[in-house]
Protein backbone atom coordinates (compact mmCIF):
# COMPACT_ATOMS: atom_id res chain seq x y z
CA UNK A 1 0.00 0.00 0.00
CA UNK A 2 1.47 3.37 -0.77
CA UNK A 3 1.80 4.99 2.04
CA UNK A 4 4.55 8.13 1.75
CA UNK A 5 5.70 9.23 -1.16
CA UNK A 6 9.18 11.74 -1.10
CA UNK A 7 8.98 15.01 -2.46
CA UNK A 8 12.68 15.36 -3.37
CA UNK A 9 12.35 11.71 -5.34
CA UNK A 10 9.22 13.11 -6.68
CA UNK A 11 10.49 16.80 -7.56
CA UNK A 12 13.77 14.93 -9.99
CA UNK A 13 11.00 12.87 -11.61
CA UNK A 14 12.42 9.46 -9.92
CA UNK A 15 9.51 7.04 -8.78
CA UNK A 16 10.90 4.91 -6.15
CA UNK A 17 7.95 4.96 -3.25
CA UNK A 18 9.18 4.37 0.11
CA UNK A 19 7.70 2.73 3.58
CA UNK A 20 9.63 3.85 6.77
CA UNK A 21 12.42 5.50 4.65
CA UNK A 22 13.42 2.11 2.78
CA UNK A 23 12.25 2.02 -1.10
CA UNK A 24 9.84 -1.08 -1.50
CA UNK A 25 8.70 -0.56 -5.39
CA UNK A 26 8.56 1.47 -8.33
CA UNK A 27 5.57 2.99 -9.59
CA UNK A 28 4.75 4.82 -13.01
CA UNK A 29 2.83 8.27 -12.74
CA UNK A 30 1.67 8.73 -16.16
CA UNK A 31 0.21 5.29 -15.41
CA UNK A 32 -1.03 6.05 -12.26
CA UNK A 33 -2.55 9.38 -13.54
CA UNK A 34 -4.04 7.69 -16.35
CA UNK A 35 -5.76 5.18 -14.27
CA UNK A 36 -6.37 7.23 -10.92
CA UNK A 37 -7.14 10.70 -12.46
CA UNK A 38 -5.81 14.28 -11.50
CA UNK A 39 -3.62 14.22 -8.42
CA UNK A 40 -6.25 15.64 -5.18
CA UNK A 41 -3.08 17.66 -3.46
CA UNK A 42 -5.16 18.43 -1.15
CA UNK A 43 -5.75 15.42 0.32
CA UNK A 44 -2.10 14.64 0.16
CA UNK A 45 -0.05 14.67 3.59
CA UNK A 46 2.01 17.75 4.21
CA UNK A 47 4.90 16.94 2.27
CA UNK A 48 2.81 17.31 -0.93
CA UNK A 49 1.06 20.19 -0.03
CA UNK A 50 4.23 22.21 0.34
CA UNK A 51 5.93 21.00 -2.58
CA UNK A 52 2.63 21.79 -4.87
CA UNK A 53 2.48 25.41 -2.92
CA UNK A 54 6.71 26.12 -3.88
CA UNK A 55 5.82 24.36 -7.75
CA UNK A 56 2.71 27.34 -7.95
CA UNK A 57 5.13 30.44 -6.54
CA UNK A 58 7.86 28.73 -8.73
CA UNK A 59 5.71 28.89 -11.85
CA UNK A 60 3.99 31.85 -10.94
CA UNK A 61 7.88 33.76 -10.88
CA UNK A 62 8.81 32.52 -14.02
CA UNK A 63 5.55 34.04 -15.97
CA UNK A 64 6.35 37.28 -14.16
CA UNK A 65 9.61 37.72 -15.19
CA UNK A 66 8.82 36.39 -18.87
CA UNK A 67 5.98 39.25 -18.81
CA UNK A 68 8.86 42.01 -17.41
CA UNK A 69 11.24 40.62 -20.15
CA UNK A 70 8.75 41.33 -22.62
CA UNK A 71 7.53 44.68 -21.68
CA UNK A 72 11.41 45.92 -21.08
CA UNK A 73 11.95 45.29 -24.72
CA UNK A 74 9.45 48.15 -25.86
CA UNK A 75 10.30 50.51 -22.98
CA UNK A 76 14.09 50.39 -23.85
CA UNK A 77 14.84 53.49 -25.88
CA UNK A 78 18.45 54.02 -25.60
CA UNK A 79 19.91 57.68 -26.10
CA UNK A 80 17.12 58.66 -29.14
CA UNK A 81 13.61 59.97 -27.94
CA UNK A 82 11.47 57.71 -26.01
CA UNK A 83 8.51 58.50 -28.22
CA UNK A 84 10.72 56.87 -31.11
CA UNK A 85 11.38 60.26 -32.78
CA UNK A 86 14.73 61.93 -32.70
CA UNK A 87 17.26 62.54 -30.14
CA UNK A 88 16.63 65.61 -27.96
CA UNK A 89 18.95 67.22 -28.95
CA UNK A 90 18.08 67.52 -32.33
CA UNK A 91 16.98 71.07 -33.48
CA UNK A 92 15.00 70.67 -36.82
CA UNK A 93 15.71 74.27 -38.84
CA UNK A 94 17.69 75.84 -41.75
CA UNK A 95 18.82 78.73 -40.57
CA UNK A 96 22.38 78.72 -40.56
CA UNK A 97 22.74 81.53 -37.82
CA UNK A 98 20.60 78.80 -35.56
CA UNK A 99 22.92 76.19 -36.62
CA UNK A 100 26.35 77.56 -36.39
CA UNK A 101 29.32 78.81 -33.74
CA UNK A 102 31.38 81.43 -34.83
CA UNK A 103 34.41 81.81 -33.04
CA UNK A 104 37.39 84.51 -32.95
CA UNK A 105 40.82 83.20 -33.65
CA UNK A 106 43.18 84.46 -31.49
CA UNK A 107 45.85 86.81 -32.26
CA UNK A 108 49.12 85.51 -32.69
CA UNK A 109 47.71 81.75 -34.02
CA UNK A 110 49.29 81.60 -37.61
CA UNK A 111 46.95 79.67 -39.87
CA UNK A 112 49.46 76.30 -40.02
CA UNK A 113 48.70 76.49 -36.17
CA UNK A 114 44.78 77.09 -36.18
CA UNK A 115 44.47 74.26 -39.14
CA UNK A 116 46.29 71.70 -36.91
CA UNK A 117 43.87 72.24 -33.89
CA UNK A 118 41.07 72.25 -35.67
CA UNK A 119 41.98 68.66 -37.55
CA UNK A 120 43.44 67.25 -33.88
CA UNK A 121 39.68 68.24 -32.27
CA UNK A 122 38.05 66.50 -34.95
CA UNK A 123 40.18 63.20 -35.36
CA UNK A 124 39.64 62.53 -31.73
CA UNK A 125 35.77 62.88 -32.03
CA UNK A 126 35.70 60.80 -35.83
CA UNK A 127 37.30 60.30 -38.73
CA UNK A 128 37.80 63.57 -41.50
CA UNK A 129 36.15 63.30 -44.84
CA UNK A 130 37.44 66.33 -46.30
CA UNK A 131 40.69 68.38 -45.49
CA UNK A 132 41.86 71.39 -47.45
CA UNK A 133 44.43 73.28 -45.73
CA UNK A 134 44.54 76.19 -48.44
CA UNK A 135 40.96 76.50 -48.05
CA UNK A 136 40.64 76.28 -44.56
CA UNK A 137 37.81 73.70 -44.62
CA UNK A 138 36.84 70.18 -42.72
CA UNK A 139 34.32 67.96 -42.55
CA UNK A 140 33.51 64.94 -41.04
CA UNK A 141 31.08 61.83 -42.92
CA UNK A 142 27.42 61.68 -41.82
CA UNK A 143 27.68 58.99 -39.26
CA UNK A 144 25.20 57.81 -37.12
CA UNK A 145 25.71 59.00 -34.03
CA UNK A 146 22.26 58.05 -32.11
CA UNK A 147 21.93 54.86 -30.60
CA UNK A 148 19.11 53.05 -29.83
CA UNK A 149 18.78 49.70 -27.73
CA UNK A 150 22.52 49.29 -28.28
CA UNK A 151 22.66 50.09 -31.59
CA UNK A 152 23.04 52.58 -34.34
CA UNK A 153 20.23 54.41 -35.16
CA UNK A 154 20.38 54.85 -39.04
CA UNK A 155 17.44 56.99 -39.25
CA UNK A 156 19.89 59.82 -37.41
CA UNK A 157 22.65 61.06 -38.98
CA UNK A 158 25.37 64.08 -38.40
CA UNK A 159 28.62 65.88 -39.43
CA UNK A 160 30.76 68.33 -37.87
CA UNK A 161 32.28 71.15 -40.70
CA UNK A 162 34.66 73.70 -39.69
CA UNK A 163 35.53 76.62 -41.90
CA UNK A 164 37.74 79.17 -41.81
CA UNK A 165 36.98 83.07 -42.52
CA UNK A 166 38.29 85.80 -44.57
CA UNK A 167 41.82 85.65 -46.07
CA UNK A 168 43.66 86.32 -42.58
CA UNK A 169 41.18 83.87 -41.05
CA UNK A 170 40.45 85.63 -37.84
CA UNK A 171 37.16 83.51 -37.48
CA UNK A 172 36.18 80.32 -38.24
CA UNK A 173 32.72 78.85 -38.21
CA UNK A 174 31.86 76.06 -36.68
CA UNK A 175 28.77 73.82 -37.52
CA UNK A 176 26.81 69.99 -36.15
CA UNK A 177 24.75 69.55 -39.35
CA UNK A 178 22.22 66.70 -38.36
CA UNK A 179 19.37 64.63 -40.44
CA UNK A 180 16.60 62.85 -38.91
CA UNK A 181 14.72 60.51 -41.57
CA UNK A 182 11.01 60.71 -41.70
CA UNK A 183 9.77 58.00 -44.28
CA UNK A 184 11.22 59.03 -47.47
CA UNK A 185 12.10 62.87 -46.25
CA UNK A 186 15.01 63.93 -44.28
CA UNK A 187 14.51 66.77 -41.63
CA UNK A 188 17.47 69.35 -42.18
CA UNK A 189 18.36 70.74 -38.59
CA UNK A 190 21.70 70.47 -36.30
CA UNK A 191 22.72 68.81 -33.30
CA UNK A 192 22.78 71.22 -30.70
CA UNK A 193 24.82 69.18 -27.66
CA UNK A 194 27.74 68.31 -30.50
CA UNK A 195 27.78 71.84 -31.50
CA UNK A 196 28.37 73.19 -28.28
CA UNK A 197 30.73 70.63 -27.30
CA UNK A 198 33.00 71.19 -30.82
CA UNK A 199 32.60 75.25 -30.43
CA UNK A 200 33.89 74.95 -26.63
CA UNK A 201 36.93 72.91 -27.11
CA UNK A 202 37.63 74.65 -30.61
CA UNK A 203 37.14 77.81 -28.83
CA UNK A 204 39.92 76.83 -26.09
CA UNK A 205 42.24 75.50 -28.70
CA UNK A 206 42.85 79.12 -30.42
CA UNK A 207 39.65 81.39 -29.64
CA UNK A 208 40.22 84.20 -27.74
CA UNK A 209 39.98 84.64 -24.32
CA UNK A 210 37.06 86.45 -22.75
Amino acid sequence: MLRRLDSTAFALGRNDVFTGGRPIAKYDFNSILLVHGPINFDGMPHTFNSLHASMRVITGSVLLALVGACGGVHGSGGLSGSSGGPPASFVATTSETRSSRVIDVRDGVSKTAAFRAATDLLTQRASIDVSDQRAGFLMTPWQATSIRSGVPDLRYRMRVVIRFVGDDWKQVIVRAEANWQRGDEWDIGYDSKVLDEVANDLRNRIGKKP
